[in-house]
């Protein structure tokens, strides 16, 4: 059925719980909506059950059967005991900084020598480069320092070997693509390269940093290191960056990472660090009932800003530090130039929609753009613009680089379906520099080159075979009344966290009537809204709807497609319905 927003949606059929379904429901606990529900999505089991609603850390793979592993625990189990000293490599974006500061963390109660170091978004540019690589061994003696990457370094051959042939150890942990040629680091954790058995291919970059510390501990245990005056380590408090950093590089939320990240909820939840719990305060997030849209949309943004306008180093500080009144100077810092990020966003959209033609939109292209904007926040906008258009999008702007002098650097964001890191791949002729995801990646380029490379990949996109859009799935058909109660919010919270691979239910509300209707935000973009009930009227919430205002106020009642959240406005807590769609 065709939605006001023009999507298709699959109706469900009424539901009614059989014998089995009520069976396995007294035997978890919850209620036989939250059986069926579960089993739509392929886990019917009692042992997947058990596992995705209660996963322990016992549930995590083994680190030590990651490729590379053995080879890295070994090296860093020599620069623990002949006192090397190690230097954490890593990244300006959250994951970069979680993973960077879960090592430096780590290796504080391994008691090593470590010291860290982010490049900048502006004047270094993303990855390894030889110059800080050349400043940082002046500072230590070579044969004494290893090098470990989080959240990068898996393309840097250039850089690898000219830190080797100075006489530095190398250890690489990344997640991204890995390219045709390997990199000769003397250890390279990744579960995306060849012959790795590891089961968890999705990982963070924050994600391969904790298994890190994870078969270090338990190499180290092995070896002795721990009898005597060095305590083993709880490694537990770490995973609170690991949700962080895992849920803002919108990495799968099955299997593993789920594990990871409901743990890291438990965390924050109960014994924050007091940078993340100064995050919390700052984010009028007062109550340990935490939540991945917390992350996605409040915690994560402060997080990125430091590395989009200023030093991601700012971040790191946050989660290094003991002390409290510290952390609320550094969280408060965070919040002004995430507000300043905001500021320069809506810019920038407003911006770049005024370049775009009106819809409707050829899906089978790509918006390429030239904007004079900070590369800080086109990563930003290209997502802003990817959900209006439903096609890629790359922007780039003017960038002075120290390798290559002016180029074009810019983000590309993609739809399902197609693969930026694979288009851009087959371009990679015109573009210096290029990494990242299927569905996102970063670009440096030389200006002359922008015109073949939007004429290239429109072939490219042109040559993608895309099927007509099938109708989208709902859960369940029920009220808002009946899932706003506390009993079931509390059974559908056991669903954290909710993302990518981990959607949140959606929920069908027939014949509904709608009223108090009223226009939010900057723009009026949004709505805010009550649906009437029987007993009891509920709050709704519906983002992006605010065009469609002058409808919502005259039809007399429709069916809703929705989901909940837990709203914060005012420091007052109230769980809500979101609207999704609209009958």
């Amino acid at each position: 059925m065709k939605s006001i927003t023009d999507k298709y949606w699959k109706i469900p059929c009424p539901y009614i719980p059989g014998d089995t379904q009520k069976k396995m429901a007294r035997e978890f606990g919850i209620a036989p909506e939250i059986i069926h529900l579960l089993a739509n999505r392929g886990i019917c089991e009692d042992e997947q059950l058990r596992k995705y609603l209660y996963p322990t850390l016992h549930d995590l793979d083994d680190p030590l059967t990651m490729k590379g592993m053995q080879e890295a625990c070994s090296i860093m189990y020599r620069a623990a005991v002949t006192g090397g000293e190690i230097l954490i490599w890593g990244d300006y974006d959250v994951d970069g900084v979680t993973a960077t500061s879960l090592l430096a963390r780590f290796f504080k109660m391994l008691n090593m020598r470590y010291r860290w170091f982010i490049p900048d978004r502006f004047t270094d540019g993303y990855g390894l480069n030889t110059r800080h690589i050349q400043r940082l061994v002046e500072e230590i003696s070579p044969e004494k320092m290893v090098l470990v990457t989080v959240d990068c370094g898996i393309a840097n051959l250039e850089e690898v070997l000219f830190a080797k042939k100075l006489g530095c150890q190398v250890i690489i942990t990344d997640h991204h693509e890995p390219g045709d040629k390997a990199v000769s680091a003397d250890a390279i954790l990744n579960p995306k390269q060849r012959n790795c058995e590891f089961a968890n291919k999705h990982l963070a970059g924050v994600g391969i940093a904790f298994y890190l510390a994870m078969g270090m501990r338990a190499f180290f245990k092995e070896q002795g290191y721990f009898k005597g005056k060095n305590n083993i380590p709880n490694i537990k408090d770490l995973l609170e960056l690991v949700a962080i950093g895992t849920i803002a590089d919108m990495a799968s939320l099955q299997g593993g990472n789920r594990v990871l990240v409901k743990a890291g909820f438990e965390v924050i939840n109960t014994s924050p660090s007091p940078g993340v719990a100064a995050l919390l305060t700052a984010s009028d997030i007062h109550s340990a009932n935490i939540t991945a849209e917390d992350i996605a949309f409040q915690l994560a943004p402060k997080i990125n800003a430091a590395g989009r306008l200023d030093q991601a180093s700012k971040a790191v500080a946050l989660f290094l530090t003991d002390d409290p009144r510290q952390a609320e100077l550094q969280a408060k810092k965070l919040t002004v130039l995430n507000q300043k990020r905001k500021d320069q966003c809506s810019e920038c959209l407003e911006l770049t929609l005024s370049m775009i033609p009106e819809p409707p939109y050829d899906s089978l292209s790509c918006t390429l753009l030239r904007v004079e904007h900070s590369i800080g926040v086109l990563g930003i906008v290209a997502s802003q613009i990817v959900e209006k258009t439903q096609r890629p999008a790359i922007l780039v702007a003017d960038a002075e680089d120290r390798k290559w002098g002016t180029v074009l650097k810019g983000s590309a964001r993609s739809i399902s379906g197609v693969n930026i890191y694979e288009l851009l791949s087959k371009c990679s002729d015109l573009l210096l520099q290029y990494g990242g995801h299927p569905m996102a990646a970063g670009i440096t380029m030389r200006p002359e080159k922008l015109g073949e490379l939007e004429k290239r990949l429109s072939q490219e996109i042109a040559g993608i075979c895309q099927s007509p859009p099938e109708a989208a799935p709902i859960d369940l058909e029920m009220d808002l009344e009946h899932v706003l109660q506390r009993s079931m919010i509390e059974q559908l919270q056991l669903l954290e966290p909710f993302g990518i691979g981990n959607e949140k239910p959606l929920f069908l509300d027939k014949k509904i009537i709608l009223q108090d209707i009223k226009l939010i935000g900057k723009n009026g973009d949004h709505l805010r809204l009550t649906k009437r009930g029987r007993f009891e009227n509920k709050p709704c919430i519906a983002f992006k709807f605010g065009r469609f205002v002058d409808t919502l106020r005259q039809r007399p009642h429709f069916d809703m497609i929705y989901t909940f959240s837990l709203s914060r406005f005012r420091k007052a807590e109230q769980w809500q319905g979101r609207l999704v769609d609209l009958l």
